[in-house]
């Protein structure tokens, strides 16, 4: 699995929290864990996207997982 799927997956998960917590508890309560789940959601976006820039600079290169450069499948004739 992948940290964009798995980062998916915890956004999504945490997001069913806030909507539940809106209906559970107060407003000020639910304000504050939305506030909490906006730090969360922006903390995993600045980790995937970290991620990506790490798979990019690896792949460019030749030492990335499952990427090699464009000149290394040439056949030179």
């Amino acid at each position: 699995m992948t940290i964009r799927f798995i980062s998916n997956v915890v956004i999504a998960l945490v997001g069913a929290v806030v909507v539940v917590a809106g209906h559970a508890f107060s407003s000020g309560v639910t304000g504050w864990l939305t506030f909490a789940v906006s730090l969360v959601v922006l903390t995993l976006a600045g980790v995937s996207q970290l991620d990506r820039v790490a798979v990019r600079t690896g792949g460019a290169a030749g030492i990335g997982p499952g990427r090699s450069r464009p000149d290394r499948n040439r056949r030179s004739s």
